[in-house]
């Protein structure tokens, strides 16, 4: 019994610019393999055999992580913006439209602290983790079976201490 027609020569390899678009775009490949026509189990089997859709796909979300870098790292510092109001006032007749004024100022924006902590975080670990590992160094314990003989051994040994 012939085994099921492999879909990625018709279903999938003419469309590998449109699956390097969908990964930039944000897609998973649960909506990719939709978008293609295949199941998500035959899509990534596709991905281990065939190389040049590895790379479609980790190209796609390459570009597109590096934009939220770059927006991370643009919210996280000081910066100026750009606000644009409008007013609008009525006429002193109270009829008809009265004047429009449009008042554009740029204003200074604080960097998001949080965006600056989570890229420090990622950016430099062993500088700004938050978990500290403790090193603990303890003494072995001795599992004693029977109490009441290593009680008997203890207070020998003391008074032979004494002695």
């Amino acid at each position: 019994m012939p085994g099921r027609k492999n879909k990625y020569p018709t279903y999938v390899e003419p469309y590998l610019a449109k699956v390097t678009k969908w990964a930039r775009d944000g897609m998973f490949d649960k909506d990719i393999a939709r978008a293609l026509g295949v199941s998500v189990a035959v899509f990534s089997g596709y991905k281990n055999e065939y190389p040049e859709l590895d790379k479609a796909l980790k190209s796609g979300r390459r570009t597109a992580v590096t934009a939220i870098e770059n927006a991370l790292f643009a919210k996280a510092l000081p910066h100026q913006k750009k606000v644009t109001t409008k007013e609008v006032y009525k006429s002193a007749s109270g009829k008809g439209a009265g004047k429009q004024m449009i008042r554009e100022e740029i204003t200074e924006v604080d960097g998001d602290t949080t965006a600056a902590i989570f890229l420090l975080k990622a950016w430099e670990p062993d500088r700004y983790r938050e978990k500290t590992e403790v090193n603990m160094n303890i003494a072995p314990v001795e599992i004693v079976d029977d109490i009441q003989t290593a009680i008997e051994s203890r207070n020998h040994e003391r008074s032979q201490d004494t002695d």
